[in-house]
């Protein structure tokens, strides 16, 4: 890029018929501010021209400068060797200035891919266009790579240009076989976004998308010709994907997911629970589950009769230490084996030997040490 700023005739310079943008409302409230400004102070940011006196950068500020009637505007002359770098530059500028609509992004985006994937040829805006109307198999198969998550093209533009792979994948949804025609249809006419595109495509059903896809663009019509008018309120796209999925994955009929995808309020809302009582009806659980299912439950109750026998042996131990404590400081217990067997009177925190109940041991051991009467427990 040379560093020098030279002025150059307004009407000496071209537009690029590779620009990414397409659409500049030039009556627009962008380009009248522009224009205001223009006429006031003149332009103060130079445009990029190349050695022909094509713009690189710059174009909708070129347009404001020949309505704001400036006869020369500051430029700055780039060289740009190739047509894909020169596209790529001003995807850069766009990604710092979201300029572009979904639509031109797209065709930059594909063009941009198709000449990193295959390197013998530079491909233009309006080539792939052509390419997409005539031989659209030849095309997918250019951006074929990139339809997935290591597509080479898709990750080597995002590096370049500074945008994440996901967004330029996500664009290409509009390109993918199995994106109904009416979808690309609304696409095309700005009705839907290229991540909607994905969503439709997410759907296993054939018909489904079908359906989904000329519901929404239905909708979005009428709105876009009566924008004032008081519409119902359409389901969105998300909550329609999501409920298609969640009845699909449980084989629900064709009928309630058709449903769905034509937005009806009342089965989008609710197809979870009706997923589950299809689940409940539909679907048998092997007999593998059920043999788990009855030891999980055997399981349960084992350490449910566990935890109430701790319970009668920790009501045990408390008494026991009750008793130590009374023969510590009144002298009744000396000790506590059974004299008779020579047994503990303890066994696991519980009384008792094997043979005698901890009572007879300790009227045994009372009656070995010449205590007449053995004091009754004190009661809590």
């Amino acid at each position: 890029m040379s560093a020098r700023i030279e002025n150059v005739p307004t009407i000496k310079l071209k537009s690029d018929p590779n620009q990414p943008r397409t659409e500049w409302d030039e009556h627009g409230e962008h380009i009248e501010e522009l224009v205001a400004s223009y006429s006031k102070h003149g332009i103060i940011q130079p445009l990029e021209i190349d050695e022909k006196n094509v713009i690189v950068l710059g174009e909708c500020r070129w347009r404001a400068a020949k309505k704001a009637g400036l006869k020369t505007v500051p430029v700055r002359r780039v060289k740009t060797p190739t047509t894909a770098d020169r596209l790529e530059r001003q995807l850069i500028d766009d990604a710092q200035r979201k300029e572009l609509s979904g639509i031109e992004r797209r065709w930059a985006y594909a063009a941009a891919v198709a000449s990193i994937n295959d390197p013998k040829h530079e491909y233009t805006i309006p080539e792939v266009k052509r390419l997409w109307s005539k031989d659209r198999k030849t095309l997918v198969n250019l951006l074929r790579s990139s339809f997935g998550r290591d597509g080479f093209g898709a990750g080597e533009l995002s590096r370049r240009i500074g945008i994440t792979q996901v967004t330029i994948s996500k664009s290409f949804s509009y390109f993918a076989e199995d994106v109904p025609e009416i979808a690309r249809e609304a696409a095309d006419e700005g009705l839907m976004a290229s991540w909607e595109l994905g969503s439709i495509r997410s759907i296993k059903t054939p018909k489904a998308r079908e359906v989904m896809a000329k519901s929404i663009a239905k909708e979005r019509r009428e709105l876009a010709k009566e924008p004032e008018a008081k519409k119902r309120l359409s389901v969105a796209t998300q909550d329609r994907t999501d409920a298609i999925r969640e009845l699909e994955r449980v084989h629900a009929p064709e009928k309630i997911i058709l449903a769905a995808a034509k937005g009806n309020p009342v089965i989008v809302q609710d197809a979870p629970a009706i997923a589950r009582e299809i689940a409940r009806e539909k679907v048998p659980i092997p007999q593998e589950q059920l043999k788990e299912i009855r030891g999980n439950v055997e399981a349960a109750e084992a350490r449910k009769r566990k935890f109430e026998a701790d319970k009668a042996a920790q009501e045990q131990a408390r008494l026991f230490q009750s008793y130590l404590s009374l023969g510590q400081i009144e002298g009744y217990l000396e000790t506590t084996v059974c004299p008779e067997c020579g047994k503990s009177a303890v066994n696991n925190l519980r009384f008792g030997c094997h043979n005698h109940s901890v009572e007879e041991a300790r009227k045994a051991t009372a009656e070995k040490s010449g205590i007449k009467k053995v004091k009754e427990d004190k009661k809590r």
